[in-house]
């Protein structure tokens, strides 16, 4: 009775220490799990710690820029790099860095931002870890700066082409103006170069015609220098006009002297064959008749004849010299 009742109490013993065991087990698993929240609370206080660092030192970052401190806002970017801070924010401020401006919009003022976009890495980053909005804003800017690059250019050959009417300048000018088509008064200005290169064209097929006639001015009627003469005027001082103007002057000066000597002979010639045409009616007139004066006296008879022969003379001068003329006037 006694064994039975000793074996009993022993086991109850050996209950009680498992029990005791089991409880000393569940209180280490706690402290332990307390430790594990205890650590994950430090963790998580760390990392919100390190984003509040990383935000305030991209704000100082902005804040040096925007009042134009870039020395101030490269050591900063510097320091942001070192602590390998990776957002758009920080490749942003980069790239405003690098194009010396104080505000993201000044970039699509920017006329090398395009060829920065195409070139630089850190344009490349900051667009890989930009949103949606935030590159096609960039686009934007990019955009912006390649019509403002292709604006001046085309504006720059347009004014340079006019100076020595340069078709290729003035044609490379209409291409680029035909790609921007739309940015400021693009599409104007195409059309003005359009309409100019047209006139130039057209100025240039009589500004050949006139230079390869200009070895035979001096062989050439009035008539035909005085084409000559109104279509280089029409030139309006294209190319050497102005000059071929005054190389042409003296020579139709000249022409226009001899055709007004010939005019004048002429007119002079007409009115002596007239004087002799009547002299010559009247001595004929005064024979017929038969006065007595006349036939007493042969001055009448010799001053009619000599009439007769000195219109004859000048009828055939003046045929000549019209002959002439005309020949010399084809």
């Amino acid at each position: 009775m006694s064994d039975s009742f000793d074996e009993q109490f022993d086991n109850m013993t050996a209950s009680l220490g498992n029990l005791s065991n089991a409880s000393d087990d569940i209180l280490t698993y706690k402290e332990e799990k307390s430790n594990l929240k205890n650590e994950s609370i430090i963790f998580e206080t760390a990392d919100e710690d390190l984003n509040t660092d990383e935000s305030h030192l991209i704000d100082q970052i902005y804040y040096s820029l925007e009042n134009d401190d870039f020395v101030k806002a490269e050591s900063l970017i510097i320091e942001a790099q070192k602590k390998d801070i990776r957002n758009d924010k920080l490749y942003l401020s980069i790239i405003m860095l690098d194009m010396r401006v104080s505000n993201l919009e000044m970039l699509g003022e920017c006329l090398e931002f395009y060829q920065y976009s195409q070139n630089s890495n850190n344009y490349k980053r900051a667009f890989k870890f930009c949103d949606k909005e935030l590159q096609n804003t960039l686009n934007s800017y990019v955009n912006n700066s390649y019509c403002k690059n292709l604006y001046r250019t085309a504006k720059s050959l347009m004014t340079e082409s006019q100076k020595e009417f340069n078709t290729l300048q003035l044609e490379e000018a209409i291409k680029l103006f035909r790609e921007i088509d739309g940015y400021k008064d693009s599409t104007t200005l195409y059309e003005q170069s359009s309409a100019l290169l047209t006139d130039w064209e057209n100025k240039e097929v009589t500004y050949e015609k006139v230079l390869s006639s200009k070895d035979k001015w001096k062989n050439l009627t009035l008539t035909n220098l005085l084409n000559i003469k109104k279509e280089t005027t029409e030139l309006k001082h294209y190319k050497d006009s102005d000059q071929l103007l005054n190389e042409l002057a003296p020579i139709l000066k000249l022409k226009q002297k001899q055709e007004d000597d010939y005019l004048y002979d002429r007119k002079t010639k007409k009115y002596f064959c007239g004087f002799l045409v009547i002299t010559f009616i009247i001595g004929l007139c005064l024979i017929i008749t038969g006065a007595e004066w006349v036939k007493d006296s042969p001055i009448i008879p010799i001053f009619t004849f000599l009439s007769f022969f000195g219109i004859i003379i000048t009828l055939f001068d003046l045929i000549k010299s019209w002959m002439w003329h005309s020949i010399t006037s084809k």
